[in-house]
């Protein structure tokens, strides 16, 4: 009988566990990762820039049931376009020392896009999104300076992306 109780309080403590887990992740805004739902079926991603034409996509590749085209000759079979007009990066010095040494840069990225359907009609016009980070930096740990830049500039193009797909949630 006693082997039974515990089992029954070890199950009881362990379901209790699990919901304030579970409480607390989502308590802090944190959510499972949704599967969105585009109101097109087809989308062709037109740029000259390869760098956001292979995150974006990455991005679609987890919605098998959206196809995504990036060769020209596949323009007609999209239900909408992504035209991407611009794309900029900037690093900018923010701040420096006394003695001239550069303390602090400013990491920018530059989005001009829109979004047209099949017929040509403008489903988001013209449209720009710039992001930006700070980035300080310190010459003795200059190799580790240049990861956490690179993770930055990943996180802020992954930011772009994700406000990008936002607006196409909305065509």
């Amino acid at each position: 009988m006693t082997a039974h109780r515990s089992m029954r309080q070890s199950n009881t403590r362990r379901n209790l566990l699990m919901t304030l887990f579970f409480g607390a992740v989502t308590g802090c805004g944190f959510e499972f990762e949704q599967k969105l739902s585009f109101p097109f079926s087809s989308l062709y991603i037109q740029t000259n820039h390869q760098q956001i034409k292979e995150k974006l996509g990455a991005y679609f590749s987890k919605y098998p049931s959206l196809k995504v085209y990036t060769h020209s000759q596949d323009l007609p079979l999209a239900d909408v376009v992504l035209d991407v007009v611009s794309l900029k990066q900037s690093k900018d010095i923010t701040s420096k020392s006394i003695t001239g040494r550069v303390l602090e840069y400013t990491l920018r990225l530059k989005c001009a896009f829109r979004v047209v359907d099949k017929n040509g009609i403008e489903k988001i016009p013209e449209m720009e999104l710039q992001l930006e980070e700070a980035f300080s930096y310190d010459i003795p740990l200059a190799l580790a300076k240049e990861y956490e830049e690179q993770k930055l500039q990943d996180k802020i193009f992954q930011d772009l992306i994700d406000k990008i797909v936002l607006r196409l949630l909305y065509v």
